[in-house]
C-alpha cells in the first residue's frame, strides 16, 4: 500500500496548504516525503504530523494532480 495524501487549503503563517499523509509505516512515510520534496521543491516546506495506518493505494499521478488543483 502507498500513502494516502489529502490536501486542504489553509492559512497558517506562511503556509497555505495543509498536507495530511496516512501511510502503513515510517519507511513508507519518509520515502514519500523524500519523493515529494524532490518533485515539488519550494512547494512543500515541512511535514509536521502523520498518521500511520494502512490505506488504499494512491498513485504519483493522483497526488500530483491533486497538488496542481490546490496550488
Amino acid at each position: 500500500n502507498s500513502p494516502v495524501v489529502n490536501y486542504a487549503p489553509r492559512l497558517i503563517g506562511k503556509f497555505d496548504l495543509l498536507v495530511s499523509i496516512k501511510s502503513k509505516d515510517l519507511q513508507d512515510f519518509y520515502g514519500f516525503v523524500d519523493e515529494f520534496r524532490t518533485n515539488f521543491p519550494g512547494i512543500i516546506h515541512s511535514f509536521d504530523s502523520m498518521l500511520v495506518e494502512e490505506q488504499i493505494k494512491v498513485s504519483t499521478n493522483q497526488y500530483t494532480e491533486i497538488l496542481k488543483k490546490q496550488a
